[in-house]
């Protein structure tokens, strides 16, 4: 499930999603608007990504996993 949103900051999403993007993978948060996929960093400084879902596409079909859980050693 891919939520829709229009805020730009991923602090009350969920965890953040890895998407076929060209011939590489990207680790975003990703919402559904218009037919694209907006891919967000982490980091809002960091520019956003467009991704165009084609009309015989479902934008599942981009997304290759989601993370479940990260860990940082302090």
């Amino acid at each position: 499930m891919i939520a829709i949103t229009t805020r730009s900051c991923p602090t009350d999403r969920t965890g953040p999603t890895y998407v076929r993007h060209g011939s590489h993978l990207a680790l975003r948060y990703v919402d559904f608007i218009a037919r694209r996929l907006v891919l967000r960093p982490h980091n809002i400084a960091f520019p956003v990504d467009l991704v165009e879902v084609d009309p015989s596409e479902s934008p599942s079909d981009l997304i290759a996993g989601r993370i479940a859980l990260i860990l940082n050693e302090l």
